[in-house]
């Protein structure tokens, strides 16, 4: 999961910025190699949505940066539920 305009907005240039990242992480898994496996190909699935969310660290013992929302949810079910590598 990753987010842009987080902590500190950036207008509407969120969605240019991911929607940029996820071309860049197509391209990069086409010709990405695992050293060990030369003969397998990297699969990735990405979904993503635009929208408010709440976020803040949650835990004590190993404190995580999390996301909360329908926003982030959305997201969740588009990246679940898409085509590998389109």
């Amino acid at each position: 999961l990753c987010v842009s305009g987080l902590p500190i907005r950036n207008g509407n240039q969120h969605a240019h910025d991911i929607a940029e990242m996820s071309f860049d992480f197509l391209e990069s898994i086409k010709v990405f190699r695992v050293p060990h496996l030369p003969d397998e190909r990297m699969q990735i699935r990405i979904g993503f949505h635009t929208g408010p969310c709440v976020a803040g660290v949650v835990g004590i013992a190993m404190p995580r940066y999390c996301l909360f929302g329908d926003s982030v949810n959305t997201a969740s079910r588009m990246e679940s539920s898409g085509k590998r590598n389109c």
